[in-house]
């Protein structure tokens, strides 16, 4: 393949792209006539990247604790007196998958006490019901009492600390 340069001047690191990209890192003026062959293997590089990426996503080793908010379920349990947690986590957040084997581990020790899951990113409408601000928050109620919340505790004890608080 031959580059021909079209001028002198230093090629800055936003102009290192083209419209669409391209794997070289020069810009597409630049290719001439290579432009559409690259542009067509790039889709084909992103769409094997998603995939690939979508594959790990779906067969992942991590499983989060708990089971997504349901409001009908809580509001059964809050009835029934019964011990909640409800985990608001992000998946993309470090604190939360630090909180994740402490919450998973009490979820197995304590098989009353009910685990739900809010997705930050996602249920904004239950962030606003709980007066949520941030990821990793982990709020605790004993029926329809809140007896303990806490943001970004990563402390296991603190944790089961807290949680004890319903029992």
């Amino acid at each position: 393949m031959v580059i021909r340069q079209l001028s002198r001047r230093p090629i800055r690191p936003t102009e290192s792209l083209g419209p669409r990209g391209n794997v070289f890192g020069v810009p597409s003026e630049l290719l001439l006539g290579y432009s559409t062959e690259i542009d067509r293997l790039c889709f084909q590089t992103s769409d094997k990247a998603v995939l690939i990426a979508a594959a790990l996503l779906a067969w992942s080793p991590v499983v989060w604790a708990g089971q997504p908010f349901d409001a009908e379920a809580f509001q059964s349990a809050q009835t029934a007196e019964k011990a909640i947690l409800v985990d608001v986590t992000a998946s993309w957040c470090p604190t939360c998958r630090q909180q994740r084997p402490t919450v998973e581990q009490i979820e197995k020790e304590k098989p009353d006490l009910v685990v739900y899951e809010v997705d930050f990113d996602t249920a904004k409408d239950l962030l606003k019901r709980f007066r949520v601000q941030y990821q990793s928050t982990l709020i605790v109620f004993r029926g329809a009492k809140e007896v303990a919340r806490s943001t970004g505790e990563t402390d296991p004890a603190l944790i089961r600390a807290m949680i004890a608080k319903a029992f």
